[in-house]
């Protein structure tokens, strides 16, 4: 081959690879300089309006110790939260049969209560119980936890879970030994543990504070239908409820979670920490490979125009998500939107899917978690008005117990809660729920992932 041929042979492969340079590479190149400019743009924006960009930004502040019921949490978790891995050693953590009693079955209505109390009296058991008491009286919770780290510990948070199951028992077997007042203190204590629970940071927090408020409520609920609670208890039940709120506002859900997401995005994008996307798109779409490719490419250099591409899209449907709230008023607007979305304008963007839809089945257990206490505090006052009146009001506008005590909203729709007498003198009182549909009374189910279809319900016993 002589020097000619070998030369125009190399030139011409010259102009393939500048061709493809300013076919693909160019494009893609241009793609992530957009990106990345209308990303960093839209962060400005968030910044400027004063609103959280970070997990230290939205996290507890520094609190004396005498006010921060961590400190006495620490003494039952046992986190060392300065270890690589923060792992719990619960004072409840136990594998004996009466402590997996307790936790599986107990907290779900078996009505085994000699085994139930023999877990219960444990000395340890009931030393840790005490203190978990005494930190549900402190107004604030803020763990020794370092927000800025790749990994966030939830150690703490799994300690709450268990805490609560356990409160759950000691209520359930206090009614069960007719203590009606000490079984729905412990309740109180319940919600109290729960509401610390969910003022963590972390979405993870949210939904098992909602998940163990709904067990203590039910618990609640059925102690209540099996006693006639005299007006000076449910008095002193009523007013401790609203000594404190315990479930956050959407709004500050939503910016929480926001916050949150950057944060995940950020480490992504600057440390290469690779986001599980793959194992949750084979739940989410298995039959797709085009989705799983996509996942794939996160994880090469060649995917950071499509995760920044994918960030932005997951801002954007946050602020639609927030413009449709508003501080104090019901979450009816984002319910309505929530029942219509069904992920399609976020096919391309896995992980923007995945954090979307966790947020709004967040939001819809938060608001049934808001819409029980409320249905507690109304069932307190129907409880108020039967000790006066020996029976309960055929209307709720009847209700004159306590003075100067105002019937909530149905906080899922902002219209009035349903209340009707039955035959037997005892009611059904019942919001909604987030589906927004008036269902009769029939209780709350959830179907899939993130659908909630159903009332959410309180009934009351003569």
């Amino acid at each position: 081959m002589t020097f000619w041929r070998r030369s125009r042979i190399f030139r011409a492969l010259t102009w393939i690879a500048l061709a493809i340079v300013v076919v693909l590479v160019l494009p893609w190149g241009y793609l992530y300089w957009r990106t990345e400019r209308d990303l960093q743009a839209e962060l400005t924006r968030i910044r400027e309006a004063g609103e959280p960009t970070s997990l230290s930004e939205v996290a507890p502040a520094n609190v004396p110790d005498e006010r921060n019921a961590a400190e006495l949490y620490q003494r039952v978790f046992n986190i060392n939260f300065a270890a690589p891995a923060p792992a719990p050693s619960s004072l409840f953590s136990s594998s004996s049969p009466e402590a997996e009693f307790i936790e599986d079955d107990y907290v779900d209505g078996s009505a085994n209560h000699a085994l139930a109390r023999r877990a219960l009296e444990d000395p340890t058991i009931a030393a840790a119980l005490d203190i978990l008491r005494q930190a549900s009286e402190r107004p604030y919770c803020r763990f020794p936890i370092d927000w800025s780290r790749d990994i966030v510990p939830i150690g703490h948070l799994i300690s709450f879970r268990q805490a609560c199951r356990w409160i759950t028992a000691r209520a359930r077997l206090s009614g069960h030994d007719g203590d009606t007042r000490e079984a729905l203190q412990w309740c109180v204590v319940g919600l109290r543990v729960a509401g610390h629970c969910a003022r963590d940071p972390q979405s993870l927090a949210a939904k098992l504070a909602a998940s163990g408020q709904h067990r203590i409520l039910s618990t609640a609920e059925e102690i209540m239908a099996e006693a006639i609670l005299p007006r000076e208890v449910a008095f002193d039940l009523l007013r401790e409820l609203q000594e404190r709120e315990t479930v956050p506002d959407t709004r500050s859900l939503l910016l929480t979670a926001r916050a949150e997401s950057i944060t995940d995005y950020t480490r992504m994008r600057q440390s290469g920490t690779r986001f599980p996307a793959i194992d949750l798109m084979k739940y989410w779409s298995p039959n797709d490979p085009g989705m799983l490719w996509l996942c794939r490419l996160y994880d090469t250099p060649l995917g950071r125009p499509v995760l920044s591409a994918d960030g932005l899209a997951c801002l954007e449907y946050y602020q639609e998500m927030l413009d449709r709230t508003s501080r104090g008023e019901p979450p009816k607007r984002f319910l309505q939107w929530a029942l219509n979305y069904h992920g399609s304008g976020l096919y391309r963007y896995s992980v923007a899917r995945t954090e979307i839809e966790s947020m709004i089945m967040t939001v819809r257990m938060n608001a049934i978690a808001s819409t029980e206490m409320e249905l507690f505090e109304t069932a307190l006052a129907l409880e108020m008005h039967r000790a006066v009146h020996g029976q309960f009001p055929e209307r709720l506008e009847a209700l004159d117990e306590p003075p100067g005590w105002e019937i909530p909203r149905d906080p899922c729709s902002g219209g009035a809660l349903h209340y009707e007498l039955n035959a037997l003198g005892g009611y059904t009182l019942y919001s909604v729920g987030p589906d927004l549909e008036d269902d009769g009374g029939a209780s709350v189910k959830r179907i899939g992932i993130e659908q909630f279809r159903g009332d959410v319900v309180w009934r009351g016993r003569r």
